[in-house]
């Protein structure tokens, strides 16, 4: 009892003095003159701040608001006398909030060096609180800006209090409040913003089209980021920022684009680029127009998507996929670190160029490549991460059941590092035959691809569990096979106890094997390495009376 009373007196003392100020002129935050009534506003006050004043935080200083509410729902530590006001905050020093934030139509700034620190240490469950910052408090209020501007060598600094709760996040806008807010950083450190339910950044892009930078970036131990309902005109940068260790929410899209409510029109002539960054957590597309890409402008470049750990972390998803435009994909490191054969990797239609595939789990890894429009994969290299213990399909790329072209060209398929072969590389894998459901078979091409394996069999393209279909398999050209050591080994293989439909490869010619028995490979319909039948039918057309030659790299590279 006697604690409880020591406590009593403790909270009396810092909350009987609470004053709300109002900002009386622009001002500093610590000259008295600033405020009505006159004063210095600090630790219980809170703080509203007049249209068209400019209240500053200078260097030097720390500003202490806030009466550490039960939650979120309470009165502001720090807002606008309307909700339709303009009054501004400009943050140079330290600024320790200890209640809601809530932003009105203007632009808020931090500069550089300056400090924004949550702290819900002293509210009735600390570490359930969580503060957010919203942007934006009616309709239309899209110049409700959060303007962080850090240098590289003074970086802003946005954290949490020791003992405190993470932050709420931003959010800009609701279900009811759209074109409301953006936060553009830049030079900016964030830990613990946003919680996996509460979000770091959530937006709600309308008819304008809310925005959100992110430049030269650290972000860690912090929630997801989400814009709903992608409008034309929408912008969204991450431009080299680090995202580690980050809360995934239960859905499992760290990153997430274009879901939620209002989303009706097609966007175009927008700004959608994730480039130079490294993020840890799935970064998922989902509009409802398959040209996002070309129409909205999306650009993934030299970036490392390296996904969750979790079951259902993939680097990346999609859904109503986007359709990158040729240089709009370049560069991109997908890494997929999820110990599951059943947690898949996925990539989007459109053009790709230097894409990097890698898988860390033991037995049978898949990469599932899904092709809601036609795709061009063009220089990638797909391996896995770790040894199987076993021969088998490593890992593989796998073309998706829809009427559209797939080429995948350019391409190494290197053995693991405890140089096992990479199993079949390219699969149509689907229990569903191509032939007699047209709409479900895609035109494959693949050429000039490499396979390198070891002394187990090697196959680089083929399919499973259905017996293929007229053009399934396009062209299969000019690809090579090569073997550390001598023995059997081919490029294309139909498995599972199926035969391929006549004309299902309408054309393979060229492809050669070196270190292979020096025998003629077409398909195998048993798991007995060596046993091989069905040769090519009328219907499967070679330039050469072979449909796999064999020669020795010197041969084939000289004709």
């Amino acid at each position: 009892m006697r604690h409880l009373w020591l406590v009593g007196i403790l909270f009396t003392a810092v909350t009987a003095g609470a004053v709300d100020f109002t900002s009386a002129r622009s001002g500093n935050w610590d000259d008295p003159d600033t405020w009505s009534p006159t004063g210095t506003p600090g630790a219980g006050d809170r703080v509203s701040i007049e249209s068209r004043h400019i209240v500053t935080i200078p260097e030097s200083y720390t500003a202490t608001i806030g009466d550490f509410p039960a939650d979120d729902t309470a009165t502001p530590a720090i807002q606008c006398t309307s909700t339709g006001g303009s009054g501004a905050l400009a943050i140079s020093g330290t600024l320790i909030f200890r209640g809601p934030v809530r932003q009105c139509n203007s632009a808020w700034t931090v500069g550089p060096g300056a400090m924004v620190t949550h702290d819900s240490s002293g509210a009735a469950a600390p570490a359930d609180t969580h503060y957010t910052w919203k942007l934006g408090l009616v309709n239309g209020q899209s110049a409700s800006r959060l303007v962080i501007e850090g240098t590289a060598e003074r970086r802003a600094i946005l954290n949490i209090a020791a003992d405190s709760g993470n932050a709420g996040g931003f959010q800009g806008g609701t279900l009811t409040t759209q074109d409301a807010g953006q936060v553009q950083a830049s030079y900016a450190n964030f830990s613990h913003w946003g919680t996996a339910s509460s979000y770091f950044l959530r937006a709600w892009p309308h008819t304008q089209g809310a925005a959100a930078y992110f430049d030269s970036c650290n972000i860690n131990n912090s929630g997801p980021i989400s814009l709903y309902g992608i409008r034309p005109n929408v912008t969204f940068r991450l431009l080299k920022t680090v995202i580690t260790t980050p809360l995934i929410p239960p859905t499992n899209r760290y990153i997430e684009l274009g879901y939620g409510a209002y989303l009706t029109a097609t966007p175009s002539g927008g700004d959608l680029r994730i480039e130079g960054s490294y993020i840890e957590g799935t970064v998922a597309l989902n509009v409802n127009s398959n040209h996002i890409g070309k129409d909205a402008g999306f650009t993934f470049r030299n970036t490392i998507l390296a996904g969750g750990t979790k079951s259902g972390q993939v680097p990346f998803l999609q859904s109503n996929s986007p359709a990158f435009a040729p240089g709009n994909w370049d560069l991109v490191f997908l890494q997929n670190r999820i110990q599951s054969s059943s947690d898949s990797g996925s990539l989007p239609a459109g053009t790709l160029r230097r894409t990097i595939l890698t898988r860390n789990y033991r037995i049978n890894p898949h990469w599932v490549y899904l092709s809601p429009s036609d795709t061009n994969l063009d220089g990638w290299i797909a391996e896995a991460e770790m040894d199987n213990g076993i021969a088998g399909d490593i890992l593989m790329l796998i073309p998706g059941r829809n009427p559209y072209r797939v080429t995948i060209r350019n391409g190494i398929t290197p053995p693991t590092p405890g140089g096992q072969a990479p199993g079949v590389t390219i699969n149509y894998n689907t229990n569903i035959n191509c032939d007699g459901n047209p709409w479900h078979c895609p035109a494959i091409t693949a050429e000039q691809n490499t396979y390198l394996g070891d002394a187990q069999a090697l196959t680089a393209i083929g399919g499973e569990s259905n017996n293929g279909g007229a053009g399934l398999f396009a062209s299969i050209q000019f690809n090579i096979a090569w073997r550390t050591t001598p023995g059997v080994g081919f490029i294309t293989k139909w498995h599972a106890l199926k035969v391929p439909v006549d004309g299902t490869f309408a054309l393979a010619d060229s492809n050669n094997w070196w270190n292979f028995t020096n025998e003629i490979r077409y398909d195998r319909t048993d798991t007995t390495p060596g046993s091989y039948v069905t040769p090519p039918g009328l219907k499967d057309t070679n330039a050469d009376p072979q449909f796999l030659e064999w020669r020795n790299m010197r041969q084939w590279g000289s004709g």
